[in-house]
C-alpha cells in the first residue's frame, strides 16, 4: 500500500469514521519499497518518497502516529516475509530524520531491535522517538525484557513494579497475559509465542 499514499489516507479516514473517532488510528509502514531505482544508494529519492507518503497520510489529521519499520519492502522479487524482515538493510537514520522534520507527528522505530540495550540506545540517540517496537524479541526471550519498565521509565512514579524473581514467575505472568488476550481476541497468542 505504500505505493499508493492516497489509498492509505482514504483507508485511515474510513477507519476514523468507522470508529466514530473514538480511537486513535495509527499507521505501521516500511520506509519505502524497492520500486525506487538504486534504492540502496539513492537516499534522496527514497527519503523524498517516504516524506510524500507521511505527508499525504497525515494531511487529513486523522493519523498523527506512525510506526516505521526501518527497512524497505522488497516487492519486486519473490522472497518470504521472514527474508523481507532481514535482507533489506536497516535505515534508522531515515526514521530519525522524520522525527526531526515532523515534530507535530509521533514516530516509533521498528526493525532489528532485539535487546533492551539496543532499545535504550536508540531512544537515547533520538529522544523524540515515541518508542521502539520489539515484538519478536520480546515473545522469544521475555526474560531479557523483565526489567524494561524500571530501566526505561526510571521507576520514578508512585506505581510499584514487582519484578519477577525468576523465569518461572515471568512465564506464569506471561501466561496470565496470554489468557487475557485470548479472551479478547482469538486463541492465537500462544502459537505466536511459540513461533517467535
Amino acid at each position: 500500500m505504500m505505493r499508493d499514499p492516497i489509498l492509505v489516507k482514504n483507508c485511515v479516514e474510513a477507519l476514523s469514521v468507522g470508529c466514530h473517532q473514538t480511537m486513535p488510528v495509527t499507521v505501521k509502514c516500511r520506509i519505502g519499497t524497492d520500486d525506487i531505482p538504486d534504492w540502496k544508494t539513492n537516499d534522496s529519492e527514497l527519503y523524498s518518497q517516504l516524506q510524500k507518503f507521511i505527508e499525504t497520510v497525515a494531511s487529513s489529521g486523522k493519523v498523527t502516529d506512525f510506526q516505521l519499520h526501518a527497512r524497505i519492502a522488497i516487492l519486486g522479487r519473490s522472497i518470504s516475509p521472514a527474508q523481507n524482515r532481514k535482507i533489506p538493510p536497516l535505515r534508522y537514520d531515515l526514521v530519525r530524520r522524520l522525527v526531526e522534520e515532523y515534530p507535530e507527528l509521533t514516530f516509533s522505530l521498528n526493525g532489528g531491535i532485539d535487546s533492551l540495550d539496543m532499545a535504550i540506545q536508540e531512544l537515547d540517540h533520538c529522544p523524540d522517538l515515541a518508542g521502539v517496537m520489539v515484538g519478536r524479541s520480546f515473545a522469544a526471550q521475555p526474560w531479557n525484557w523483565a526489567c524494561a519498565d524500571s530501566l526505561l521509565y526510571n521507576n520514578d512514579s508512585n506505581e510499584v513494579f514487582t519484578l519477577p524473581q525468576n523465569r518461572w514467575e515471568l512465564l506464569v505472568e506471561y501466561g496470565k497475559h496470554a489468557d487475557a488476550e485470548e479472551k479478547l481476541w482469538t486463541p492465537k497468542i500462544r502459537r505466536q509465542i511459540l513461533k517467535a
